[in-house]
């Protein structure tokens, strides 16, 4: 059950990173000025989905830890953490 908890653990922390990194990218936008307002897809894409992720493994962890069944916390784990490799693609630009 520990190392579940720690590879949901450190993966929640890439996700909390991105949704923090979003959340100051869209800070930026604002401070151009006047009328300038992030659409609804990069406010989606910078702070919903990672937060999504970050809110979805938690919830994996706290449902294992109570039940104490390790999988319920690996699997997601693993799905969401391999996510983060085309979502960073996305983030970034494509490049």
């Amino acid at each position: 059950m520990r190392a579940a908890n720690i590879l949901g653990g450190a993966i929640a922390a890439v996700w909390f990173a991105l949704f923090l990194m979003g959340r100051d990218l869209i800070r930026g936008v604002y401070l151009q000025g006047n009328g300038i307002a992030p659409n609804a897809g990069q406010i989606d894409y910078y702070i919903v989905y990672p937060l999504f992720a970050v809110v979805l493994l938690l919830v994996a962890g706290w449902l294992g830890s109570i039940w104490r069944r390790p999988l319920i916390m690996l699997i997601p784990s693993l799905l969401i953490g391999f996510a983060i490799l085309p979502f960073l693609f996305g983030y970034t630009g494509g490049m």
